[in-house]
């Protein structure tokens, strides 16, 4: 990630405005994220939007095809209006239409805003959706899981609900069971195999990691002495213990 603040004149002899720049670089795209200073003495960065993108995707060689851009203005409620939704914190997404000048360098113009919620403008910046630039629509790259709700990336094995409600579980939620809470509670009763609760939160804590890195797997502690006929139910062929 690369931030750091925009200072900027719509024109000559106008007041120096700001802009804090926030860009997120992933591997299907980049976001660029303009969040409106509290201090900026100069123009908003609404009012000045274009040229601020100009200038951004000029100074970090960005690709408007491959650019997500988000507006941001944060709580910005004066003395006495605190309950005023109007002041709340805002995302808007920002879409372009980019057009060669006459220097032959893409500029853009014309932009559109569409209100985003806080959740998905956070997801957007950890690459977890991914907005087309083109036509605005939403893909989810990496799923949250129904039980734990950690974010599995596209590289993890991710296991489909069996109560067919479209939800997915992580590998290690899947373990214990192959429905989400939410199946598994209209069935009353818990996911279909039970396994010891010390081995499911060395599962878990290896999944979402150490607070101190203590140990490097974990069966370590608990199986650290055991000989093979020792697997957790349901993973005799995993592989082989003493390999750990």
């Amino acid at each position: 990630m690369r931030v750091y603040t925009l200072y900027h004149r719509p024109h000559r002899g106008a007041t120096l405005a700001a802009c804090h720049v926030g860009i997120h670089t992933h591997p299907h795209g980049t976001v660029v994220v303009l969040t409106e200073p509290g201090d900026n003495p100069g123009i908003s960065v609404t009012n000045a939007v274009e040229q601020i993108a100009a200038q951004v995707a000029m100074m970090d060689e960005l690709d408007p095809a491959a650019t997500v851009w988000i507006e941001h203005y944060p709580n910005r409620h004066p003395p006495g209006l605190e309950d005023d939704s109007t002041f709340d914190e805002t995302y808007d997404l920002v879409s372009f239409s980019w057009e060669m000048d006459g220097t032959g360098r893409l500029v853009p113009s014309r932009p559109v805003w569409k209100r985003l919620d806080a959740e998905t403008a956070y997801r957007l910046m950890i690459g977890e959706v991914w907005i087309d630039p083109a036509n605005a629509e939403a893909t989810v790259l990496c799923p949250r899981c129904a039980v734990c709700g950690a974010s599995i990336s596209p590289d993890e094995v991710r296991t489909p609900c069996a109560g067919g409600c479209g939800a997915v579980l992580c590998f290690y939620c899947a373990i214990s069971g192959p429905r989400c809470l939410g199946c598994a509670a209209e069935l009353d009763r818990q996911p279909d195999e039970e396994l010891p609760d010390a081995w499911l939160e060395a599962a878990y804590e290896d999944r979402h990691g150490y607070p101190d890195d203590e140990r490097d797997s974990p069966f370590e502690e608990q199986y650290e002495n055991s000989y093979v006929d020792d697997y957790p139910p349901g993973l005799d062929d995993a592989c082989d213990i003493d390999d750990w």
